[in-house]
């Protein structure tokens, strides 16, 4: 394994088809550390997800930033916020965060991540 957090960073941007965001994540959580997924609570998704995007938080803003986008909903974008939890807004904010992340400039590999491994999550498909 050539990064642990390889399968969250190519969630994060798009490799993987998205259905339930934590279920989704315990999945990649069950996989990294041999677990069932019937061990990891919703807290341990967040607690990994942020353990994970957390040092990738800029200084343009940083964290204050972070916390200002959840609680003045900057961050329901394409989300209904009725219909949504708050650890799902948490989460989502923190994978948009970790979806820009820069994994390569030109030929030199910054973060040198896995492959896709679709017996994770399945391959995300886009329409024609």
């Amino acid at each position: 394994m050539k990064n642990e957090h390889s399968h969250l960073i190519l969630y994060a941007k798009n490799w993987y088809k998205r259905t339930d965001v934590i279920e989704d994540i315990k999945q990649i959580i069950s996989v990294r550390c041999g677990i069932d997924k019937e061990f990891i609570s919703n807290g341990n998704v967040v607690d990994y997800v942020s353990e994970v995007v957390f040092p990738f938080i800029k200084t343009d803003g940083g964290f204050s930033h972070f916390l200002a986008r959840i609680f003045n909903g900057h961050c329901y974008f394409g989300l209904n916020p009725s219909n949504t939890t708050s650890i799902e807004i948490v989460l989502k904010e923190l994978l948009s965060i970790l979806s820009i992340v820069q994994v390569k400039e030109g030929d030199k590999i910054l973060i040198d991540l896995d492959k896709p491994d679709y017996s994770i999550l399945p391959r995300k498909v886009y329409p024609k």
